[in-house]
């Protein structure tokens, strides 16, 4: 046969491939999330808090008690809360796969 050793994935509506049952494509999420996005993610936001806290700290104390230092201490507080959103965000997936 022309076919054998060829496996057919079947498709759902719109043309999508069906990756098997709705846990299982949970689970492969959750997996690739563990690796690159997590990682990846996580990183990046490390990574501008940290030069966002050099600035504030290289900055004279007077304009840390001013809008600069407002300003920046405004941002690391948003990135450190995007960040502890990446952990809760992940943390609930894997409790959607062990549901």
């Amino acid at each position: 046969m022309a076919n054998e050793g060829i496996m057919h994935l079947s498709t759902r509506p719109g043309g999508r491939p069906y990756c098997g049952s709705r846990r299982a494509h949970m689970s492969t999420t959750e997996d690739k999330a563990k690796d690159w996005p997590r990682i990846c993610m996580k990183c990046e936001i490390e990574s501008l808090m940290s030069d966002e806290q050099d600035y504030y700290d290289n900055m004279p104390e007077s304009f840390q008690n001013g809008e600069k230092g407002e300003r920046a201490q405004s941002a690391i507080d948003a990135l450190q809360e995007a960040y502890d959103s990446c952990e809760t965000a992940f943390d609930a997936l894997g409790t959607a796969v062990e549901s």
